[in-house]
Formats: C-alpha cells, structure tokens, sequence
C-alpha cells in the first residue's frame, strides 16, 4: 500500500476570509539531495471541505490558484517517502511566497523466504519489529519484550518474495512464522525463524536502515524436532461434557519476550477434553486456554466466552505429558470511582487492554460510579483510566496501575478507582 501523509491543520486560523483571491506555487523536493521530487499529489483544504488537488511535474513544481485569504491544511501523497513536517499553510496575501516541501526517501526491506530445503514459501506469514528508542511510547502488554514494537505485518508472495517499505530510519528485525492461519505448506517441525536463522529474538541479526536505504533479508525457515507437551482440560464442575455441549478450548504457548503482534507460539484446539502440543523447543512459555461455547453463535463471530487459564511453564529437551490444566469461570469484575473530596466529578472512561493471544476483547465504560467490566478473557490485561489525576487503582491488595490485571484469577473484591484533583481545582 502507497503510504500517504497528513498535514495537520493549526486549531485557530491565522487569517481571516477577505474577497481578494491568491495563487500558491510550490515545488517537492528531495530533503537529503534537493533534487525535485515530480509526480507527487498535493490536497489542499479549507476546513478540511471542497478540497482542490494539484500534482507536481517533473521539476516538483505545483500550483494552487483563486485561493481564498484563509489557514489551509495540506496532505501529500507522495510514494516512497516519509511524512514531511507538518504545518499549516496561510494565504495572507495576494502574493504568497513559495511552499517547498521537503520530502525524506523510506527506507525499504525486501526478502525471500524459503522452506529449509531452499524452495520458496507462498503465503508464510511475516512480521517486522522495531527497536525502541527514547521517543517512543511504551506498547500495550500483547508486545510482550518493551525493547521491541511489532510495527507491520505481511505474507509472502508467489515466489516467496515480500517487502516492508515506508520505514523511517531505525533498527528491524525480520521474522516468518506460520501464524493464526496453518498454512498446507508449512510443516508441524518448521519454527518461527528470525532473519539471520534464528529462532529467538535475543540472536537475531538486526538490519541498521538510513534514511532511503534498501536492504534485502532472506529467511530460510528452520527446521527442528522440539519435544511434546499434552494433557487433559479439567472444566469447572457443573460443565457441560461429551461431544454433544458443543464447547471447544482453544490453546496457545506464548513464548517468554514475544514481541510479535500475532502469537510466535504452537496454537491448538482440544480435542474433546485432551490437548497436544507438538514441536516445542526447550524455553520459558505462558501456556492460555479460552473455553467457548459454540451454540452461543453458530457463525462463530461473537460465540461466549466460558472458561479459561494461563499458567507459566518450562519446557525442556524431554517431552511433558500429564500437563493437567483446570479452567476457572470467567468473571465479570465489578468496581466503583471515588473522586477526592472537593474534586469536580465527571464521566470517566476505562478501557481494559488484554494479552490473552485467543480474544481481542476490548472491555470499555464510561462512569463516574460504580460500575462492572464484562466480556473478560484471559492474560494479564492494564487498566487505562482517562482522567488528569488517578491517585489509584487497587483490587484489594493488588496496584492494578503497577502489577494489572490476571486473567480469570482475579480478586473477589471489586476494582477501586480513586481520581483527584487538577493543581487548580479544575479539570483543563
């Protein structure tokens, strides 16, 4: 996909509207050379409405003409590039002077995955990681390792080519897995591999990308053994049992650090009330389970969540039978908001942000009282409360704000939300 860029608009226009009208001329260019950038679309908005359009030739110049005295906003379309600076662009005069917008070259990561026998693999599944740095806001708690975000995802083509463009300048990492979907082509000993031949993150080779440059990393998938790990799903008692209660567990090993988007773990579903998972390398996992119930919804969109667990595990070069797992109900978990005394009340949004790896559940509220969180599932979930203070978050001895949430293993005693005040008394 071509990466498209916003330029945000000023909140307050600098100018007002006067019925004298003014042209814009302007030119792209390249920020690294200054050569001119052509064929590049300009959108230029009075109050985001009736846009008009112009597109550079092939010196980058443009052109906008019977122009209102206003604030406009600018978007470029300009493929192969970076988002350029944002600003605002004010026609104060009849005669404006030029707009040059400097535009920074994407870097780029093209590769071919292959099987271990060297033959191309159609449809593998890829992701890119990036490392963190100073200005980067710290992930949701699915990224797993905070030193990496997983920032674009892909499969492969054909020919077992793919390609990650519009990347600022950074540190990546590469790595193919067989992902939610089984793939006919990928085999039950095949690992999720890393660029370098690896299967951990920790010995991956990292690809360091300047402003504009290309790289090529080719992955050839590794191909190892790893032991079994298999056991029976104890329901709660009073659960439906046998073929005919129509509930299914899906089970999945999240490895210790994950930083993919999409689990780099063995993804299975129980049969019946007995589980198997095959080729697991020696390692540290988190191992979740979610019970549904498929007569909730026969399309299976939206089926209802019943049971479920997750428990660390270690896995060694023996296989582990006899893993046992009992699921506990999934609770729903009620809470109140509590504002300091003299403190304006107001509705206040709480948002449960989970890393269960089975359900995408988003949990959401808005209340300045009590109040119950539904639809739960599994893993350790953060607690986001949109408020200026929260002295605290607390479920009985628990600091939800430091340690979370623990999925379904969480506390009897309702979440307490305490807000307090602005410095000035009042919410800004």
């Amino acid at each position: 996909m071509r990466p498209r860029f916003l330029l945000l608009f000023a909140l307050i226009s600098c100018c007002f509207a006067q019925n004298s009208t003014a042209a814009l001329d302007g030119q792209t260019v390249n920020a690294l050379t200054g050569a001119p950038v052509p064929n590049v679309r300009i959108r230029l908005a009075l109050n985001l409405d009736d846009p008009v359009f112009a597109k550079s030739d092939e010196d980058g110049r443009f052109r906008f003409e019977n122009l209102k005295l206003e604030s406009y906003t600018l978007r470029v379309d300009a493929p192969g590039f970076l988002e350029p600076d944002y600003r605002n662009v004010c026609i104060t005069r009849v005669d404006p002077p030029k707009e040059v917008i400097r535009l920074t070259p994407s870097a780029v990561i093209t590769g071919r995955v292959t099987d271990p026998d060297g033959v191309p693999l159609e449809g593998a599944y890829l992701e890119l990681l990036a490392k963190r740095h100073a200005g980067m806001p710290p992930g949701p708690p699915w990224m797993g390792n905070a030193d990496f975000a997983p920032l674009k995802q892909g499969a492969t083509n054909d020919k077992g080519e793919y390609r990650f463009a519009g990347l600022k300048p950074g540190t990546y990492y590469v790595v193919v897995n067989r992902g939610h979907l089984v793939n006919s082509a990928w085999e039950s000993t095949y690992q999720a591999t890393y660029f370098g031949g690896v299967t951990d993150l920790s010995s991956a080779k990292p690809m360091e990308l300047a402003a504009g440059q290309q790289v090529r990393a080719d992955i050839r998938v590794v191909r190892q053994a790893g032991v079994r790990v298999a056991g029976r799903i104890i329901k709660p008692p009073g659960a439906p049992s046998g073929r005919a209660s129509l509930l299914y567990t899906n089970l999945t090993l999240v490895p210790a650090g994950d930083a993919m988007m999409n689990p780099n773990s063995a993804f299975v579903i129980a049969s019946e009330d007995e589980y198997e998972f095959k080729a697991i390398l020696p390692g540290k996992y988190t191992l979740m389970a979610l019970t549904r119930d498929a007569t909730s919804d026969p399309f299976g969109h939206n089926q209802k969540m019943l049971y479920g667990l997750q428990r660390p595990i270690e896995v060694g070069d023996r296989d582990i039978d006899g893993l046992d797992l009992a699921l506990a109900p999934l609770r729903d978990v009620p809470g109140e908001v509590i504002f300091r005394e003299g403190c304006p009340i107001f509705l206040v949004r709480i948002r449960v942000v989970d890393d269960s790896r089975l359900a995408w559940g988003r949990p959401e509220v808005m209340t300045n009282g009590k109040f119950v969180l539904t639809g739960l599932t599994v893993g350790r979930a953060t607690l986001n409360v949109e408020a200026p203070v929260v002295d605290s978050v607390r479920l009985g001895d628990r600091d939800v704000q430091k340690d979370g949430l623990v999925l379904p293993d969480v506390a009897s005693e309702p979440l307490r939300i305490t807000i307090g005040c602005m410095p000035s008394g009042r919410l800004q």
